[in-house]
């Protein structure tokens, strides 16, 4: 199958690793469970956003963290945890890996700086992000992560937007940017993920799958 796109966008936070927000819960509020969890993820998830687009520092969001948990723990020791605690993802490393050596990709990095340089070290894959394939989200100074993010990164990679597919660990936000015209993929699980590049000729392969517009099994 003929390859649709130019470049290929990985999503960093809650794809090679866990979510800074699950990782913060984790630590700080092990004890929760049900609805309170979730609530209380949610909250962490939109300071978290602000993170991303560069409105907290680091610390700014650790102390708020700290707060909307309830607990006595200082910032640099929640910081300290995060980088830690944070393990990578290798099926879907392993993913990126086989896509990088055949198509322009670029690695979406929506943490700080130090926190991300200081993971890859310590998972000891510098070689694996080198710095003309990483686009951070915090230089671009958005109001908002959407719509915003959907016309920053292809413009960062020098490419139109129907040039470029991202893969996004966030159903929701994945949706969102294929209504506003970035084409995206939610990242589930690696399988379906290899199907996904399979079908827009990114990933090669001689397996036979259901087409879903062919209305039957189709090779790839």
């Amino acid at each position: 199958m003929p390859k649709k796109f130019e470049t290929v966008f990985f999503w960093f936070d809650g794809a090679f690793t866990e979510t800074v927000s699950s990782l913060v819960l984790k630590i700080l509020r092990p004890d929760l469970s049900g609805a309170a969890r979730v609530t209380l993820q949610e909250k962490i998830q939109f300071i978290q956003d602000d993170l991303s687009v560069g409105k907290l520092t680091s610390d700014e969001f650790c102390q708020k963290a700290v707060e909307l948990c309830q607990v006595n723990l200082t910032v640099d020791h929640l910081e300290s945890e995060i980088i830690h605690q944070a393990n990578l993802n290798k099926p879907l490393h392993d993913i990126y890996t086989h896509v990088v050596s055949d198509n322009d990709t670029r690695v979406i990095v929506d943490l700080p700086e130090t926190w991300f340089h200081s993971l890859i070290k310590r998972w000891q894959l510098e070689n694996s992000f080198p710095a003309n394939r990483l686009i951070f989200t915090t230089p671009f100074k958005l109001n908002r992560m959407l719509p915003d993010i959907a016309y920053s990164i292809p413009k960062a990679a020098g490419r139109n937007i129907d040039e470029c597919i991202l893969i996004d660990p966030r159903q929701m936000r994945a949706v969102a940017l294929h209504k506003l015209g970035l084409v995206s993929t939610a990242f589930v699980y690696p399988r379906r993920l290899k199907i996904d590049l399979a079908l827009q000729g990114i990933w090669k392969t001689d397996e036979d799958i259901y087409h879903p517009k062919a209305g039957a099994r189709t090779n790839i």
